[in-house]
């Protein structure tokens, strides 16, 4: 059974890239040299993150309100 899972991110740019951080997963971060690369190593990150605190038997939280941030969507 597969299920899509969305979590919103925050996006910080500077000058030698752009860190993508998750405010439901404070431990997930990832980087990329521009805006589009940083939500797709975010998403790989992140769908990493929540395949292991699933397999650890973790309950996830429920995602905060996005407000103007984007929305991460993974499928796992």
């Amino acid at each position: 059974m597969t299920e899509t899972l969305s979590y919103p991110a925050e996006l910080t740019v500077r000058a030698e890239g752009v860190t993508i951080a998750f405010p439901d997963f404070p431990e997930v971060t990832a980087w990329g040299v521009d805006e589009g690369e940083a939500l797709s190593k975010g998403a790989e990150v992140l769908r990493s993150a929540l395949w292991d605190a699933l397999n650890d038997g973790m309950i996830l939280p429920v995602p905060s309100e996005p407000g103007e941030r984007p929305v991460v969507s993974v499928v796992i």
